[in-house]
Parts: C-alpha cells; sequence; structure tokens
C-alpha cells in the first residue's frame, strides 16, 4: 500500500495533456473537413460529367439539324453540272486562233 503510482499521463501533466487534446480536436477538425471538401467536389462532379453528357447530346443534335437541313435546302441544280466536262461540236462555228489548239474555250451567250 506504500506504493507511489504515477498517474497517467493526461492526468500527470496539464500542459501536456492539453496538448494531447488540442491536437486530437485539430486532427478530428482537419478529418472532418476533408470529409467535407470530399463530398462537395464529389457531387461537383458528378454535376460535371452530367453536364458535359448533356453538351455532347445537345452538339449531336445540332449536327443532325445541320445535316437535315443541308439536304432539304440543296436545290436541285437547272441546267448542265459545273463539275462535268462536256464534248461539244465546234466545226462551223467561228473561232479565234489555232484550229488544232489543245485547249477551246467556248462562251455561250444569249442576245434578248
Amino acid at each position: 500500500m506504500g506504493r507511489n503510482r504515477e498517474a497517467p499521463p493526461t492526468v500527470r501533466g496539464g500542459r501536456e495533456g492539453a496538448l494531447i487534446v488540442a491536437a486530437l480536436i485539430v486532427g478530428v477538425a482537419v478529418l472532418s473537413g476533408a470529409y467535407l471538401v470530399k463530398g462537395t467536389v464529389d457531387k461537383a462532379l458528378e454535376r460535371l460529367d452530367a453536364l458535359s453528357a448533356s453538351v455532347a447530346e445537345t452538339r449531336q443534335a445540332v449536327q443532325n439539324l445541320a445535316q437535315a437541313q443541308a439536304r432539304a435546302a440543296a436545290p436541285r441544280q437547272a441546267g448542265p453540272d459545273p463539275a462535268r466536262r462536256y464534248t461539244i461540236n465546234t466545226t462551223d462555228a467561228p473561232a479565234m486562233g489555232a484550229a488544232d489548239a489543245r485547249i477551246k474555250l467556248v462562251a455561250f451567250s444569249d442576245f434578248q
């Protein structure tokens, strides 16, 4: 019974115990703050993913609409196709230059 027992560290020194309690409080505050920040970031990323998907759907819809309008608005061209090469008989037509030229330019006009 005459033994002198030591008190636990938190009870033995008042200052040391206060530092340990303060460190625990700060640690818990940091962890809870990190948890809140993580939750906020996760929600923001979910919203960003949803927004990205919505933008992709809108872009596809706009492209489909533009293609449909281009098909509907493209009028059928009347007259000769400007991308096609035509053979024209110029045997009796008035001409300038050499008769055996490799390239001949033919001009059509309507004087009315």
